[in-house]
C-alpha cells in the first residue's frame, strides 16, 4: 500500500523510500510482498533507504497513513479492500502491487 499523495506510482518509485513491514514471519506483511518485489526485478534488500517492523497490520498502516513510511505491506479482505481493518483510516491509501491469493 502507498499514499495517494506519496509520489509512488510504480515499483521503480520505491528506490530510496522507507518501507513498513509487519514482522519477519508475516506472510502478507513481509514474506509475500518481498517475493513479489524480487519477481518484478526489484531487490527488496537494496531498494529501500530504511525498513522497519511495526508488529501488526494496523500499526504498519498507521505509519503509512502518518507518512512515517512510504510503502507498507498488509493484506486485503476477500473483496480486495482494506475496510475490515477496524479503526484504521484507509482513505488516501491505495494498492501498489498484489501477490497471488493463497
Amino acid at each position: 500500500m502507498v499514499r495517494d499523495d506519496g509520489g509512488v506510482n510504480v515499483l521503480a518509485d520505491l528506490q530510496g523510500r522507507g518501507a513498513g513491514w509487519v514482522d519477519p514471519w508475516s506472510a502478507a506483511g513481509y514474506l509475500f510482498p518481498r517475493r513479489m518485489l524480487r519477481d518484478a526485478g526489484v531487490d527488496p534488500t537494496t531498494v529501500f533507504a530504511k525498513q522497519k517492523f511495526y508488529g501488526s497490520h494496523p500499526a504498519v498502516l498507521t505509519a503509512l497513513g502518518e507518512g512515517v513510511v512510504d510503502v507498507a505491506a498488509t493484506y486485503l479482505d476477500r473483496e480486495g479492500q482494506l475496510r475490515r481493518l477496524s479503526g484504521i483510516k484507509v482513505e488516501g491509501l491505495r494498492t501498489l502491487g498484489r501477490t497471488q491469493a493463497v
